[in-house]
């Protein structure tokens, strides 16, 4: 009776976290929806959102903290946000800007990409914005089997002076290219878009429009 018990109560853990898995695989928020907000005045609107909002949860400084500096608003994505290793999210990797399935080629198998934002140290000078993708082997049905992220972390970092104009829109799948998604961006020199592409364990990134230039 108490193997069955533990039995039962392992698949109900097991299942219950497919289920965050599943929902990881699967987000699919509007294309207008934003997911960084650096703009101070927009990111304080935002942020009255407590439910999908929040601001860094651990800001660093290089100094005492600037003046004026207003947090920024990152996206909150509670499935992800799970998924995610520990040290990102005791780093303070606060920004869930896309999570869902990719394959490398339409025949190959499904691989959860989750892409995350984190900020470098705050100063009067702005910071470095640092965007992350990680590739996860999906969780099987076996109990204890977790999603298994990849070695290689790629990371695209861009400067931000402090309080200007920028936002990051929430990730969008291509619906033609199984190994590809976008995240759209606007900034005070214009807009433009970061493309991603699943490769065997490791996610490419590119930049296109005015982040181009300044983007490494």
């Amino acid at each position: 009776m108490f193997l069955a018990r533990k039995c039962a109560v392992n698949e109900f853990h097991q299942l219950s976290y497919l289920y965050t898995q599943h929902q990881c695989m699967n987000w699919n928020p509007p294309p207008t929806e934003i997911g960084f907000e650096y703009d101070p005045v927009k990111a304080a609107a935002l942020l009255l959102d407590h439910g999908r909002y929040r601001p860094p949860t651990r800001p660093f400084f290089d100094e005492d903290c600037p003046t004026p500096w207003r947090p920024p608003a990152n996206r909150f994505f509670g499935p992800a946000d799970a998924m995610m290793p520990k040290q990102f999210i005791a780093g303070g990797w606060n920004t869930e800007l896309y999570s869902h399935s990719r394959r490398v080629r339409a025949d190959s198998p499904e691989m959860l990409v989750i892409v995350n934002l984190g900020c470098s140290a705050f100063n009067a000078g702005g910071t470095h914005a640092y965007i992350n993708g990680l590739v996860f082997v999906p969780a099987g049905f076996r109990p204890g089997s977790v999603a298994t992220p990849a070695r290689r972390v790629n990371t695209l970092r861009f400067p931000l002076a402090l309080n200007q104009p920028f936002h990051l829109f929430v990730g969008q799948s291509d619906p033609h290219d199984a190994s590809h998604f976008t995240i759209r961006y606007e900034m005070s020199g214009g807009e433009g878009v970061i493309d991603g592409y699943l490769k065997l364990q490791s996610i490419e990134f590119s930049v296109r429009g005015p982040l181009e230039s300044l983007a490494d």
